[in-house]
């Protein structure tokens, strides 16, 4: 695929393997150039990223979902308008994350959409470290 469009409500899918994705690799990421009332943001946020991640077990780490060669989105007319911050706007549906939370991010020196994956402490190591808090709370009283 050359062009990769964002034309009013998006929605994009993505299903993770075992160990991760095969990244897409179209050449140009673009936005709606007919739509000038909205700005780059306005139409990101227009977009919903789901991502399926039933089969993952790869841990922690970022994986990039898309890799573009050039960001010719638009907005008033100024090309390459993408970043990080603006692409904050976009939604994302994680599901099936398991043991794991992520975030979706745009990175300017790739021009790439990744996921940023996290993990989730288990409620047992929430427990340990709330009584450890509790413990060093109650001897710094005993102190004083």
């Amino acid at each position: 695929m050359s062009d990769w469009e964002i034309k009013g409500t998006s929605s994009f899918s993505f299903e993770l393997g075992t160990n991760g994705f095969t990244t897409l690799l179209p050449s140009t990421f673009r936005t709606d150039g007919n739509n000038t009332a909205l700005t780059v943001a306005e139409k990101i946020a227009l977009t919903t990223w789901n991502v399926d991640m039933a089969a993952y077990n790869g841990g922690t780490g970022i994986i990039t979902l898309v890799d573009f060669l050039t960001d010719a989105s638009r907005s008033g007319g100024v090309s390459g308008d993408t970043n990080d911050i603006i692409f904050q706007a976009a939604n994302l549906s994680i599901l099936n994350a398991g043991n794991y939370s992520a975030a979706l991010q745009w990175d300017d020196a790739t021009e790439a959409v990744q996921l940023n994956i996290f993990a989730v402490p288990e409620p047992s190591s929430l427990t340990i470290v709330g009584l450890l808090c509790g413990f060093c709370t109650v001897r710094r009283r005993r102190s004083c």
